[in-house]
């Protein structure tokens, strides 16, 4: 309790803090009980700014996912609820209306799925270049399948390829740690240090793909390469775990009900 007055006096009202230091009170809380009230009153206004401030910066790290099962006027809406500060995830051939939808200060990001390991296949690279066009972000979801067969090269020639994309762009793989023990995690980070990402995301929900995986990959990459986590995400407990394992932001479709959340003990300040 001691350290939130402490956060919220420091953030939200420092300069109301020296003003009182500069204009000395003739009489004090003890003398008056008017004083009392009138600080009570106060300082519970700062706790409400507070907590509406948390919650904002929570909800600024979670990004929704749109697929656009809905009307065009309900992807439009979709796109604007997202908080301020969070980006709209959509599939690709909702990438211009969404577009239009986003001023020029908000983010969009294009989910394209790459389900195949190996060489690069037409349609997917089509998808990937005409995001770019629209200067949006990529995110591609990469297979591990083969790699957790065993088959190392086949993932590392996707990545290769992913790579030479994103010279001067932004894509960032997105990887499911489904059938993935601790030691192939520890190879998958390797892998991706070796390719110079900036960012990676990882799937979660999935049997296997849990808040304790994204934790093995997310000490296995160290500060420096943040990690997303995407999947069904819909209560602010499962929120706060993925936070406390160690990512970086989070990508779901079920944003409203994460939004609606109490979202609680959560603390990114």
């Amino acid at each position: 309790m001691q350290d939130s007055q402490q956060k919220i006096k420091k953030f939200l009202f420092k300069r109301r803090e020296d003003n009182d230091a500069q204009t000395p009170q003739t009489e004090t809380a003890e003398e008056n009980p008017f004083i009392a009230a009138e600080e009570n009153e106060r300082y519970r206004r700062m706790e409400r700014e507070f907590e509406d401030y948390r919650k904002r910066k929570v909800l600024s790290k979670i990004d929704r996912l749109i697929t656009g099962e809905g009307a065009l006027d309900d992807v439009r809406e979709e796109i604007r609820s997202v908080a301020s500060g969070a980006r709209a995830v959509v599939v690709p051939r909702l990438a211009k209306a969404a577009k239009r939808a986003l001023s020029d200060s908000e983010k969009m990001e294009v989910l394209v799925d790459y389900p195949f390991a190996g060489g690069p296949k037409k349609a997917v690279l089509c998808e990937i270049k005409a995001a770019f066009r629209l200067k949006a972000s990529v995110l591609v979801c990469v297979s591990v399948s083969a790699f957790a067969s065993g088959n190392v090269r086949a993932l590392e020639k996707t990545l290769n390829v992913l790579r030479r994309l994103s010279r001067k762009k932004t894509l960032t793989p997105v990887f499911s740690a489904a059938g993935l023990g601790a030691e192939q995690i520890g190879k998958l980070a390797l892998m991706i240090k070796s390719k110079g990402f900036g960012a990676v995301a990882v799937t979660y929900g999935e049997p296997n793909a849990t808040a304790d995986a994204v934790k093995l990959l997310c000490d296995a990459l160290g500060d420096k390469i943040p990690v997303r986590v995407a999947g069904k995400i819909s209560t602010a407990e499962e929120a706060e775990r993925l936070f406390l394992a160690g990512a970086d932001r989070l990508i779901t479709a079920d944003y409203l009900a994460l939004s609606r959340s109490a979202l609680d003990g959560i603390d990114l300040i």
